[in-house]
């Protein structure tokens, strides 16, 4: 084994070995950070829609409530007055209609009887007890709700109130927003594409008044429809039946259109919290993931200038200042050994300490021997 090829050889793998792992490590450590950022990200996308279907809830039960407790409300319900009762709300359900997208308006009596849709006020009379629980519930109880329901007219975010007065219980009252400018107000403020879908069976067993442009085999996704998205190509590619099919929440990262989205699928709740459906919300991820790719480059890059660096400092530090003075001393000892007395060792005052004292050693061997010499020149003479 030569010193010039094995110590060399140990020194430069060691390195490698020990920069390759550092890089992995480094490379490991920012992808976790990345994936901060991403799930952070997906924290967001999920705030935003809960925090928004809350507020929705809200705004749709304030203004159900405020209307029970109108008196003319009252007393037109009571007296079963029902033209004279859509004469009284039809202008406020048209601005609230067309300024603040409440789609559906409604009055029930008991025991859950229609009796009067200002949305499409021709059709009532009909019995919801068997499609619309949180009605049901709302004459039993007595008490104010909200939620996701599914009405004739199709899924919506609702608010349901009593009507009383001072004899008792009259009947209720609920408004319904339609999720379209909810997840089209949620894309236009902050840029994330969303995506409501509701279970086929009891959309179609329900919603029989609802458009028949939504109810296709084109929005069909497994056993969900797509009510309705903010961009439709991009959502289809990014959502599909198997990712609907595993339930609960669900987050991914997938390509569209060649480039990354990270994909948040919450899964839609009535009141009683009995699933109905899912909103899907997309948001480009591309930028994390540049991010990502750049630090991987950048470390490869870094790790082999690193690895070509030290191999050339290791191999001129072991020739320069190990191997060539060993060699030289080297060489000169075997001359010595081959009774060469004038040859010295060159250069010795540049050499390591360690090689200064063997070269030490070597001058002085090298001055006995020249000695020696010398004195038995003589007798032999």
């Amino acid at each position: 084994m030569k010193v010039r090829v094995s110590a060399p050889a140990v020194l430069i793998s060691a390195l490698v070995l020990i920069l390759v792992l550092s890089a992995l490590i480094n490379n490991r450590m920012s992808s976790g950070l990345i994936g901060s950022v991403e799930e952070s990200r997906f924290q967001l996308m999920r705030a935003i829609v809960v925090n928004g279907m809350a507020e929705t809830e809200s705004k749709a039960l304030a203004r159900a409530e405020l209307v029970a407790s109108l008196p003319a409300i009252q007393e037109l319900l009571r007296a079963g007055q029902r033209e004279e009762l859509q004469d009284e709300t039809a202008l406020m359900f048209e601005g609230q209609q067309n300024r603040f997208g409440v789609a559906q308006a409604q009055f029930f009596v008991p025991p859950s009887t229609s009796f009067l849709r200002l949305n499409d006020p021709a059709k009532f009379g009909d019995d919801v007890s068997s499609f619309r629980p949180m009605i049901v519930e709302c004459f039993k109880d007595h008490l104010s709700l909200k939620g996701v329901s599914i009405s004739r007219a199709g899924p919506g975010i609702f608010g349901v109130a009593p009507v009383r007065d001072g004899a008792g219980e009259i009947g209720v009252i609920e408004f319904g927003l339609d999720f379209a400018p909810l997840l089209d107000g949620l894309k236009a403020q902050y840029g994330f594409d969303v995506a409501l879908f509701i279970e086929e069976q009891p959309l179609r067993a329900t919603a029989t008044n609802m458009p028949g442009d939504v109810l296709t085999d084109e929005n069909r996704v497994g056993k969900y429809i797509r009510v309705h998205t903010t961009h439709l190509e991009r959502m289809r590619q990014l959502v599909t039946d198997r990712d609907l099919s595993g339930g609960g929440e669900q987050k991914y990262v997938r390509e569209a259109g060649g480039l990354p989205y990270g994909v948040l699928v919450i899964p839609v709740r009535n009141y009683a919290g009995k699933e109905l459906g899912v909103i899907a919300i997309a948001g480009d991820f591309a930028g994390s993931r540049a991010a990502s790719s750049e630090t991987v480059a950048w470390q490869g890059l870094i790790t082999l200038f690193g690895i070509v660096l030290c191999v050339g400092i290791i191999l001129v530090v072991i020739r320069g200042m190990v191997l060539r003075p060993l060699r030289e001393v080297s060489e000169k000892l075997q001359a010595l050994a081959n009774g060469d007395h004038a040859a010295k060792i060159e250069g010795a005052d540049e050499m390591t300490e360690e090689l200064q004292e063997l070269a030490a050693a070597h001058e002085t061997l090298r001055t006995k021997a020249a000695g020696n010499a010398e004195a038995a020149a003589p007798e032999q003479t």
